[in-house]
């Protein structure tokens, strides 16, 4: 699946269109890994690019050109995973917009048959269209991101979030749009009188659509240490979406909060997550708290090895985090791809903690 980041980092949402996009490999730096990575590398990159046309496509014969591509999809996907004797294989390319420029890159995702645990992370984003609205405040935050999503493709909606103003602990574009400003009121006043909906909602909701808006409506909430005490319970839910919203609010919200007594294990554990989408907003969450004194050498132990194989990826949303982390936890800077540098500073870092 494609799916695109603004300028925002870890912004995902449907696109148009899609070119061939640069692809590397997360789960396997072995030789074996690099091996699958060369040999399939342009068959990814061609599949990605012929599967999404498919699903846009509009003439008469589009279901079946969708199906066979989505079989030939799943056909490559087996023949990494047998090739490379792996528990999970899978891929997914994100396309990011920045003004008038547009990249693309997909990562192949594999779980190595000694690491049954990252199983945990394979789960897809769920989308079961046959849920009846329920016209109630979490149909209004639905409706407010498809006017949000509208607005930003047609680039009516500034994206810098350097210029967005925003008055709550969470925003995408903002509410300057008067399509949009209505919505600040509805939200803030519903973040109180409707508290226990939006609870019960990210918590028992089958229709993970509502539990994501349910995880952006705690944004509104007054207190950031309850938004981020409730969402943490939530970092493990099986949907993807549902984990990307929870997790950008709590990123944001600590950011914006200035909380640094984060307990950074569960953003640890998601660094090694099948989704790239996962591992990025964990990121945005230890970026945040790496200068804790009681963070730094928590990072350095359980995260610090992941953080040098997430800088080995070209795919911009984890290389580019675990970069600027790497840099803040030594305060050094050894480079983006001196790989061996890092894991020198590593070793000798971790020597120290003893």
């Amino acid at each position: 699946m494609i799916k695109i980041i603004a300028v925002i980092v870890g912004l995902t949402i449907s696109i148009n269109g899609a070119a061939a996009p640069i692809v590397d490999l997360y789960g396997d730096e072995s030789a074996k890994g690099e091996k699958i990575l060369k040999k399939y590398s342009k068959q990814v990159s061609e599949i990605e690019v012929a599967f999404h046309n498919a699903s846009l496509s509009t003439n008469f014969s589009h279901e079946t050109k969708f199906e066979k591509e989505f079989l030939k999809r799943n056909q490559l996907i087996e023949t990494i995973k047998k090739e490379g004797n792996y528990l999970y294989a899978n891929f997914g390319t994100i396309k990011y917009v920045n003004k008038n420029h547009e990249y693309e890159y997909t990562t192949i995702e594999v779980v190595k048959k000694d690491q049954p645990k990252r199983l945990l992370f394979t789960s897809p984003m769920i989308r079961k269209p046959n849920y009846k609205p329920k016209n109630d405040l979490i149909d209004q935050m639905i409706e407010f991101g498809q006017i949000e999503l509208k607005l930003f493709e047609a680039h009516q909606m500034e994206s810098d979030p350097k210029k967005i103003v925003c008055p709550v602990y969470h925003c995408f574009l903002g509410f300057s749009d008067p399509q949009l400003k209505p919505y600040l009121r509805v939200f803030n006043t519903g973040a109180i009188k409707e508290k226990q909906l939006i609870l019960d909602t990210l918590s028992n909701d089958l229709n993970p659509e509502r539990r994501a808006a349910a995880a952006f409506l705690m944004g509104h909430f007054k207190d950031p240490n309850e938004i981020v005490t409730q969402l943490s319970s939530h970092l493990d839910d099986p949907d993807s979406g549902v984990r990307n919203n929870v997790l950008r609010v709590i990123g944001t919200t600590i950011k914006k909060a200035k909380m640094t007594q984060i307990d950074a294990k569960p953003y640890l554990k998601l660094l090694e997550s099948t989704q790239a989408t996962d591992r990025n907003k964990a990121l945005l969450v230890l970026s945040t708290i790496a200068r804790s004194p009681q963070v730094r050498p928590i990072m350095i132990r359980s995260g610090g090895k992941n953080l040098i194989s997430l800088l080995r990826l070209k795919q911009p949303i984890n290389h580019d985090f675990a970069y600027q982390i790497l840099k803040t936890l030594s305060g050094k800077d050894l480079g983006e791809t001196n790989y061996a540098a890092w894991e020198n500073w590593l070793s000798l870092a971790k020597k120290k903690l003893v």
